[in-house]
């Protein structure tokens, strides 16, 4: 499985803050909603004139943005203060965009729309399932604070489903889901800049989507 998104690149990144306890959880989820758009190719091609909507289609993909934050975001808010994401949800639309955008600029986009959660429940042209795992995930990371601490503290107290880990100082990839698997990977650099992920907390299997 390749590493979780460009948020954790060397190169600068756009953040955007998350303030969960502010966040309204019943209705619809606006265009400015930090989950749509945080990533630093959504904010590259908007200062360029180009704005993706990144909205999703599927109500199922709406529910899990909605209830992430209660479950996940407010919990950290309420332990570490500001928590900034740095990759959301990613329609085809945008993974297209992210994956020309790193070969246009020479890098690998370590993003694995099949596996990584962040398309949530969104379909392919072919009507199937972009990623075989349900939820949502988000790449986050609070400032000052080690990744490591983070994570280890949603590993103690929240009904998380996939960790990713990078290393203390970049974001770490956070996914909820409603029967959550609790898996915990590590994420070690290999050759020509790719990652091997390694788990290093089984948790619960998952048999794949809902039907």
């Amino acid at each position: 499985m390749a590493g979780f998104a460009e948020s954790g690149a060397s190169r600068s990144s756009v953040y955007c803050k998350v303030m969960a306890p502010t966040t309204q959880l019943a209705g619809p989820l606006t265009s400015t909603d930090p989950v749509l758009h945080c990533c630093a190719t959504w904010h590259a091609l908007a200062a360029a004139g180009t704005v993706l909507p990144n909205r999703p289609v599927q109500e199922a993909t709406w529910d899990a943005i909605r209830t992430m934050p209660s479950a996940l975001l407010r919990p950290l808010y309420e332990r570490f203060g500001v928590v900034v994401l740095s990759y959301g949800f990613a329609g085809p639309e945008l993974s297209k965009v992210v994956k020309k955008r790193a070969a246009a600029g020479g890098w690998l986009p370590n993003i694995s729309p099949a596996n990584d959660q962040h398309a949530g429940y969104e379909l392919n042209s072919r009507g199937k399932r972009i990623c075989e795992h349900d939820g949502i995930a988000v790449d986050l990371r609070v400032p000052g604070v080690s990744s490591e601490v983070v994570a280890q503290w949603v590993i103690d107290n929240l009904p998380f489903d996939a960790i990713y880990l990078y290393n203390a100082d970049r974001p770490f990839h956070l996914s909820w889901a409603r029967e959550p698997r609790g898996t915990v990977v590590r994420m070690f650099p290999f050759r020509n800049g790719r990652l091997i992920p390694k788990v290093i907390v089984k948790g619960r299997m998952n048999a794949g989507p809902a039907q």
